[in-house]
């Protein structure tokens, strides 16, 4: 949005609000206001007073509609006998008023919106980046000052929401066309054995998306219907304050009863409190997408092969996070990092061996009681990993074998066997050992050593097996 609109939309409405705010006033406590002064844009908001109500609203944009009176002014407004709560009382009656006429048009200029339950404060309110307009408001019992702000950087990230579900709702269809062609190009020897690993993951991450994705599109049906009894409800508001406008008074108090009677049918106090729910929920599942693809990126690295200074605990429950819903079902992964040292390794090139060892210990599980383990320490010079587990295990005189290239104990189409020949050539690079221990029937145990400060030559050769 251009900036010059936005500060003449926010003065256009500080003006109106005031102007609805002093209507308002006179109708509720009988005080004419002599005069209205609209204060220009301004970045920060500190106010101090006695009473502070606001109604804040969330949608499109984030802001708040905040009237603060002092003790002495609210007592010459609605009279020294009412007792402090029925001046919060009437002070946020004003509000939901004056807030029904205002966001019934501003929700015609940024889209549907959201009215949280007033809210009262009595001290201090501090605002430091939002872009507000002080509203002041004369009477013969004192000043009144009234606020509105708008929060213009939620503004800004607002408007390409609408594409966010759209766009998630792509990258899925494309990770599970991406996994398909992955697993039709399993023949290519070397290349599709690291594929083959990225394309099991892809299909996992693409079940993980789905998930919180599905219940973030659940919760757009239901805010959708939110906003409709919300909009009615704020159309009454509106046709009440033009009423008011108009002297209409008995016709005003009318169409008050019916707001009253909108308000119960459509539970709107409910509604207020559940938006605010399924909000939290919503950015919890996109939080939660976010992170999963951020896991893949990290594990694929295309913009980042080089050399770096790493926490191999770090890589492993990134592999973990991504193989998540291989192993969920299959079971059980306990790990036990007692290294914290770092490694100066190839970060994307050791997790294609992690994820190729735990892939294959799930594969090798075929039981319900089935565990993975997972063990750091440090060992002389060296990091030591083994990850172990208790499923079918290698026979004797197939143990030799597993590291040469091609060979693999798998069916037709289930494996190249390059996992474990290219796993080697990898930690051989990187100056580090791989061996592995085994009794059929009974799990494997594989361990990796790798030197703290990488091979010898100071670099990683470039080159699988």
């Amino acid at each position: 949005m251009d900036p010059a609109n936005f500060d003449e939309i926010l003065a256009a409405q500080a003006k109106k609000y005031g102007t609805n705010l002093a209507e308002v006033l006179k109708y509720l406590s009988g005080v004419e206001v002599t005069d209205i002064s609209i204060g220009s844009v301004r970045k920060g908001l500190d106010i101090k007073s006695e009473f502070i109500a606001s109604i804040p609203f969330v949608g499109t944009v984030t802001g708040e509609f905040i009237v603060a009176i002092s003790r002495e002014n609210a007592e010459s407004l609605f009279g020294q006998d009412n007792s402090r709560e029925q001046m919060c009382d009437l002070l946020t009656e004003t509000l939901n008023i004056v807030a029904g006429a205002r966001l019934s048009e501003l929700t015609r200029i940024f889209e549907k919106m959201t009215v949280i339950t007033p809210k009262f404060i009595s001290g201090e309110v501090h605002f430091s980046h939002v872009s507000n307009i002080a509203i002041r408001l004369k009477t013969s019992k004192g000043e009144i000052a009234a606020f509105l702000y708008i929060d213009r950087m939620r503004l800004d990230i607002a408007e390409s929401y609408k594409s966010l579900i759209e766009d998630l709702k792509l990258a899925n269809v494309s990770l599970a066309v991406a996994n398909k062609t992955l697993v039709d190009q399993q023949a290519q020897l070397v290349h599709s054995e690291k594929m083959a690993s990225l394309g099991i993951m892809a299909a996992g991450v693409a079940h993980e998306i789905n998930n919180p994705l599905a219940f973030v599109v659940s919760n757009t049906d239901v805010l959708r219907s939110y906003m409709d009894a919300m909009s009615t409800l704020l159309v009454g508001y509106d046709h009440f304050l033009n009423l008011l406008s108009d002297g209409k008074r008995e016709e005003a108090k009318t169409e008050m009863v019916k707001i009253s009677e909108l308000r119960k049918k459509d539970d709107i106090e409910f509604i207020l409190g559940d938006t605010k729910q399924l909000i939290e929920e919503s950015k919890f599942g996109l939080e939660r997408i976010c992170g999963i693809v951020t896991g893949l990126k990290r594990f694929a690295r295309p913009d980042d092969p080089g050399v770096k200074k790493v926490k191999m605990n770090d890589e492993l429950e990134n592999v973990l996070l991504l193989l998540r819903n291989e192993l969920k079902f299959k079971c059980e992964v306990k790990t036990d990092f007692r290294s914290q040292r770092e490694v100066v390794c190839m970060p994307g090139e050791l997790s294609q061996v992690f994820a190729n060892l735990i892939l294959n210990a799930a594969q090798a599980i075929t039981h319900k009681k089935g565990f993975i383990q997972i063990l750091t320490e440090d060992h002389s010079q060296n990091l030591r990993i083994v990850i172990e587990d208790n499923g079918s295990g290698i026979s004797k005189e197939n143990i030799e074998k597993i590291f040469n290239p091609f060979f693999t104990t798998k069916g037709v189409g289930e494996g190249t066997g390059l996992g474990l020949a290219i796993s080697h050539g990898i930690i051989k690079k990187h100056g580090g050992t791989i061996t592995v221990t085994s009794e059929e029937g009974k799990g494997a145990r594989f361990v990796i050593e790798l030197p703290y400060e990488g091979p010898p030559h100071g670099g990683v050769v470039v080159g699988l097996v």
